[in-house]
């Protein structure tokens, strides 16, 4: 009886061992990443196990988007989430991805958001972090010091005049002409009407760029540029985006990138004169509109949906929520990301000084996702390109 109770005990320890490491393996979640500030991710990191102490989460480091790409592509990617920088890497690499539509999370998100992040067969791989904001700031006192009323429109902002030793325009998102083309026209032509219907049909996969409609506005508004870029409009980002004359007082309009934080820049440069923050304009006064670009885009493996969907739900669900979001801006020393913007609907995000003046344009939901504006852009490169070399003799861009 001994021997056979001994027996029994070694039989079953090993299944009691495996059953319990199973279990302990479920509570815990990697998450992989690359090409970003992990400020954000360690914040929501701490935020979470606060809430929920017996779930445990990794953050590893890789060299770069490519190496995740490759590993995940590979199935060798030992990471159960993966946070994305640009959104096309999860529609390439979806395949290897679990589906997020059953996830009752979803309904948080805005509708323009949840647009964008279906792919055209309407799955969803991927759930964006807060959005950092593109905007103009304007330096008020060169206007009032030339009296020049603050543009509305395109053709508003067309007739500021030249004036020696003053710049109209500065901007460290391009050091290409033709990238700060794309990307200025892109979201001007997506805010008219007809852009607006475009998108929808776009997305629905019934129609082109090239459709002949679309393609004369889109000229059109190349056109205007094509005015601003003969008045020297875009100059400072051909010299590989001159800023500093915007901070010395010296320009009248510096654009601002997701990267880049204005609150904490004009602190930093000391500034002497008035300015506000800003939306782009478009060919009437309620045409104007910000950008945004997320963080990152949080996706989840596979496998790990199917073997870890307790903990990694109740990850999802958190950085979905007010107290996840507040995460995602909060950095470790307790310094606010100021330029953030969530993508929740319900969500009263608090907008600081000086992008509260953009509060307007955001509560009517003018705010352009840019990888929305990127998608666009990849699909209509070559009819643009040859636009500008046949049409306009741009070639040299």
């Amino acid at each position: 009886m001994k021997k056979q109770f001994l027996f029994s005990l070694i039989v079953i320890l090993p299944l009691i061992y495996s059953c319990n490491n199973r279990a302990n393996d479920t509570n815990n979640i990697s998450i992989a990443y690359s090409d970003m500030s992990i400020d954000s991710l360690i914040s929501l990191k701490n935020g979470f196990i606060n809430k929920y102490p017996d779930i445990n989460i990794e953050i590893k480091e890789f060299k770069d988007a490519s190496s995740i790409n490759y590993l995940l592509n590979h199935n060798k990617l030992d990471c159960d989430l993966v946070a994305f920088e640009e959104f096309n890497d999860s529609i390439i690499y979806s395949s290897k991805l679990g589906s997020l539509n059953r996830f009752e999370g979803l309904n948080k998100l805005r509708n323009d958001m949840l647009t964008h992040i279906k792919d055209n067969k309407g799955n969803i791989y991927s759930l964006p972090s807060v959005g950092k904001l593109y905007c103009n700031i304007l330096n008020l006192d060169l206007f009032n010091q030339y009296d020049i009323p603050i543009y509305n429109t395109i053709d508003e902002l067309k007739n500021i005049p030249n004036i020696e030793g003053k710049e109209i325009f500065t901007s460290t998102f391009t050091n290409s002409m033709l990238d700060c083309l794309m990307q200025l026209s892109i979201p001007t032509f997506l805010s008219s009407v007809e852009g607006i219907k475009f998108l929808n049909d776009y997305y629905d996969g019934i129609v082109s760029i090239k459709d002949t409609k679309y393609e004369e506005i889109y000229i059109d508004i190349f056109s205007n540029l094509y005015h601003l870029y003969q008045k020297n409009f875009f100059a400072p980002i051909l010299n590989k985006g001159d800023t500093h004359l915007f901070y010395e007082g010296n320009a009248f309009i510096n654009s601002i990138v997701y990267n880049e934080n204005a609150n904490k820049i004009l602190g930093e440069k000391n500034v002497n004169f008035s300015y506000m923050a800003y939306p782009f304009v478009g060919y009437t006064s309620f045409d104007k509109w910000v950008a945004a670009k997320p963080q990152f885009y949080l996706s989840v493996v596979s496998s790990s949906l199917k073997e870890k969907s307790d903990s990694i739900f109740n990850l999802l669900n958190y950085f979905l929520s007010v107290d996840g979001q507040q995460c995602l801006i909060t950095l470790e020393n307790n310094e606010l990301l100021t330029n953030s913007y969530s993508y929740l609907k319900d969500f009263q995000f608090q907008l600081y000084s000086p992008y509260s003046s953009l509060k307007p344009y955001i509560d009517s939901g003018k705010v352009y996702i840019v990888d929305t504006i990127r998608s666009v852009y990849f699909k209509i490169f070559d009819p643009i390109i040859k636009y500008l070399n046949d049409d306009i003799g741009m070639e040299n861009l």
